[in-house]
């Protein structure tokens, strides 16, 4: 557990990090400047390069992680790992390509339902659709090596690249159009390069890792059973992985494609939100899927339960944590952007309900997917596609965007709770235990508490000092009841070993 619990501190060192430049970005910086149709169509580019990208990948880094054993041979640099995984996701690349341009016409359209404004969202969509493509190779670059990196156990250096370099370079293309130096047309050029810039980095840093090759090796063509027990596992993790991202991306679409584009660029603040509290559950994921692959593979569950329930603990509790002070301050946090997005202040609520359900069910999808089951866990990601894409059909043109968020929440509970099931029926153990019952008890008594405190109006310094005084209250009343009563064991050896450090740093 030391190499997850370092590692996973590093990450959520530099995902905050990230999160805190993040935030000022997409949170503030974007919402106050940019139309809600250009938000909207940033986010609509993001979230089609995410499938262009699972597309292109055809599941070669999902099974790269599960088999890297059967490559890894530093002296002969892996045994081709990396030539193959380019070559896999070239060809995919290619024909995703080709998908994107023959379905054009109906990616950029929105629905048939009379928007105002309709023909405008669509041609605007329809000018930049193109800067899908250079988004998504660099990422899947980065994809690729990062995983490789991963491997070898090294899991930070990407998490410093995505998380936080990246934002920091989107900053500062975004600071080029609030300071007035370029037009719209010109700035997507600058977010396109800030987007692109960490793959280069990421090559390098997997080259620095030692025994780097690019070179063909006959190893995975001489082995017929292997190659094709590894392709069919690919292919139903690219099935996984497609509608995960499918799932993390279709309320958005069609948010756009029923509501248009500037609810789409609404609703995105929203789920920027959900992204926030995601951060510790990526951290976890990335330092933890090497180890669980491992055990699985040795079938050691007692060390993937304890993995499992130590996420849960940590992840339900940074979670429920950010979502108390989002709630307590969701009227000031509002009233520091446009006031066209206040539309959206339920809606974010109930994305932070749906994530928390989300994170308390920790790495079930992890055990799950890297199992001998991993064929069940894609016909329940599938089946929860069409349970979000007919419950977002059924719920959003009666209540908008309010109706997408509970679409997810409904959904998410699904989902994760058949998940968490089978994982339980199949192997024996479950992420549960008495202590999230107590940090959710404490966490409802401080949101309430939370909620009777009067809202400061005024000027910007005076609700931005409110955010501030509130959010700090909020945090030390909130993890120092959960370190004074030892709630999680985990929690107090994370506080007291930072402890340690300040006073080391201190010189005490």
């Amino acid at each position: 557990m030391s190499i997850i619990k370092k590692q996973s501190i590093l990450n959520t060192v530099f995902s905050y990090m990230g999160v805190a430049i993040g935030t000022l970005t997409q949170g503030f910086l974007i919402p106050s400047y940019f139309t809600p149709a250009e938000n909207g169509l940033l986010g609509l580019l993001m979230a089609y390069m995410f499938i262009f990208c699972q597309l292109a990948s055809l599941g070669f880094n999902s099974a790269g992680v599960k088999y890297f054993p059967f490559f890894k041979n530093p002296s002969n640099g892996h045994n081709g790992f990396l030539f193959n995984g380019m070559v896999i996701n070239l060809a995919g690349f290619a024909a995703a390509t080709i998908i994107f341009i023959v379905f054009k016409d109906w990616i950029i359209s929105s629905s048939g339902v009379d928007l105002p404004g309709k023909k405008a969202d669509t041609e605007l969509f329809g000018n930049y659709y193109s800067f899908i493509l250079p988004i998504a190779f660099a990422t899947l670059v980065f994809n690729l090596f990062d995983n490789y990196a991963k491997n070898l156990y090294d899991t930070v250096w990407g998490s410093f690249l995505s998380q936080f370099l990246q934002r920091f370079l989107v900053l500062i293309a975004v600071l080029l159009i609030i300071f007035a130096w370029v037009e719209f047309n010109e700035f997507i050029y600058y977010w396109v390069a800030a987007i692109s810039i960490p793959s280069i980095f990421m090559v390098y840093r997997s080259y620095q890792l030692g025994h780097f090759s690019l070179r063909y090796n006959p190893l995975f063509f001489e082995s017929t059973s292997f190659r094709n027990q590894f392709f069919r596992f690919a292919g139903y993790s690219a099935i996984t992985g497609m509608s995960t991202i499918i799932i993390s991306q279709i309320d958005r679409i069609m948010v756009y494609k029923l509501l248009g584009m500037s609810q789409s660029g609404i609703y995105g603040f929203c789920l920027l939100f959900g992204s926030v509290m995601a951060m510790s559950y990526m951290a976890v994921i990335k330092a933890s899927s090497a180890i669980v692959v491992d055990a699985i593979d040795k079938q050691e569950y007692f060390r993937i339960e304890s993995i499992y329930k130590k996420s849960s603990v940590f992840l339900f509790t940074f979670g429920f944590g950010i979502l108390i002070i989002v709630w307590v301050n969701i009227d000031n946090i509002y009233s520091f952007i446009k006031p066209e997005y206040a539309l959206g202040k339920t809606a974010l609520i109930l994305i932070g309900v749906g994530k928390l359900f989300d994170l308390v069910n920790s790495i079930n999808g992890l055990i799950l997917s890297n199992s001998k089951y991993y064929k069940i866990d894609s016909a329940i990601i599938i089946s929860f596609i069409l349970i979000l894409y007919l419950f977002n059909k059924l719920l959003i043109p009666e209540y908008g965007m309010n109706g997408a968020a509970f679409a997810t929440i409904l959904a998410i509970v699904y989902y994760n709770g058949l998940r968490t099931f089978l994982v339980w029926k199949f192997f024996g153990i479950h992420p549960f235990s008495s202590e999230q019952i107590k940090i959710l008890a404490i966490g409802i008594l401080v949101l309430l508490a939370g909620l009777q405190i009067p809202v400061m109006h005024g000027h910007v310094l005076i609700r931005l000092a409110d955010v501030c005084i509130k959010s700090g209250v909020i945090l030390a009343v909130f993890s120092g009841i959960l370190i004074y009563f030892r709630i999680s064991k985990d929690l107090n050896e994370t506080f007291d070993s930072g402890l340690q450090s300040v006073k080391k740093l201190l010189g005490k």
